[in-house]
């Protein structure tokens, strides 16, 4: 199932929040006050019953209704032209009327023995469909152009708008991808400065700049040449603007770290804290994260405060996974096109051991 924020109960229980599908989120992850999880809802639409077989999709849901549960609304359909009919209906009208917030429809193969025969795609079962709904957008003015470098040195332009309110939400920025994505929407003019803009949330979610609607003879946001972190000359590869100073860039000696933490899977050590040891000085490349002692580390001041026991716990993680299985180590150092994946696929070929 899923845990849902009805919209009466968002305006009763949860005023100055953003929007009800955030709530619901932030809210079931919250343990500062979990009493607020009582003004959820779990709408459930899967179910694998003790005893017997249910043989198609409309089975379970029936099932899982007479057994209490919110379920959602659903239909048997049988041909594209019926398919296309519920989702007009739904844009139109039936959308607005749902007791909570969704961005599309699913679409199953009623039968489930077909369902699981169909097998995957990407990780995903192929059985099952998302028909998204046309993403609300709007026109903004631009202001600025922010360009910040990644994990990977990549440098990614960032579009900084005045705010406007899209599926609930207050968005005053967006991604812009890479220097070839603004030459595609500005025709190779680029953008100037205070230009009129489409943005959207794809998928309710996502920011996005859609168009350039217009633009005056103002001032041109152009790309860097130096980079914004280190000042050293970037250069293009492919389609991104790239830094080449691997080992001195602060942001990718800091991003190297980040995704080495996050892909291990080392608790208690967050961005606070990675950061605090990084500016201290004490570490600038993943090895030297070990040699960290939780003494010093706990004298650091971190959000104003000093990291005290913090030290030991997060020390004392990273130190537990020294021992690991080889996709994991290569496949989380950040090596181009080879994640876990790729290394478990030629650790099966036999090309390595």
């Amino acid at each position: 199932g899923e845990i849902v924020c009805l919209k009466d109960d968002f305006a009763a229980h949860f005023p100055g929040e953003s929007n009800p599908r955030n709530t619901a989120a932030g809210t079931a992850k919250r343990q500062s006050d979990p009493s607020k999880c009582e003004h959820l809802t779990v709408v459930a639409f899967d179910m694998i019953p003790d005893v017997g077989v249910l043989t198609h999709k409309e089975q379970e849901l029936e099932a899982l209704k007479a057994a209490g549960f919110a379920t959602p609304q659903w239909a048997v359909v049988r041909d594209e032209a019926t398919i296309q009919a519920v989702y007009d209906t739904y844009v139109a009208r039936d959308r607005d009327a749902l007791p909570y917030e969704i961005d599309g429809l699913v679409l199953i193969i009623n039968d489930t023995n077909d369902w699981k025969l169909v097998g995957q795609r990407n990780h995903r079962p192929a059985g099952s469909i998302a028909y998204k709904f046309p993403h609300e957008a709007q026109t903004t003015t631009l202001r600025k152009i922010r360009w910040q470098v990644g994990n990977t040195g990549r440098v990614t332009p960032v579009a900084e708008f005045d705010p406007v309110d899209l599926a609930g939400a207050s968005v005053r920025q967006a991604s812009l991808h890479n220097v070839a994505n603004i030459g595609r929407l500005t025709n190779g003019d680029g953008f100037r400065l205070d230009a009129c803009i489409l943005v959207s949330r794809r998928n309710d979610v996502i920011p996005y700049v859609e168009a350039l609607v217009s633009q005056r003879d103002n001032l041109r946001l152009g790309a860097p040449r130096e980079c914004p972190e280190c000042q050293t000359l970037l250069a293009m590869n492919g389609e991104y603007l790239c830094c080449p100073n691997e080992d001195q860039c602060p942001a990718q000696t800091l991003g190297a770290m980040r995704r080495w933490i996050k892909k291990v899977g080392v608790l208690h050590f967050g961005d606070a804290l990675l950061t605090a040891v990084v500016e201290a000085g004490m570490v600038s490349t993943i090895p030297e994260l070990y040699r960290l002692q939780p003494g010093p580390v706990g004298d650091l001041m971190m959000d104003g405060r000093r990291v005290g026991g913090a030290a030991k716990r997060a020390l004392n993680s990273l130190n537990s996974l020294k021992t690991l299985p080889l996709e994991t180590y290569v496949g989380s150092l950040g090596i181009p096109l080879c994640g876990r994946r790729m290394v478990r696929k030629l650790v099966a070929s036999g090309m390595t051991s």
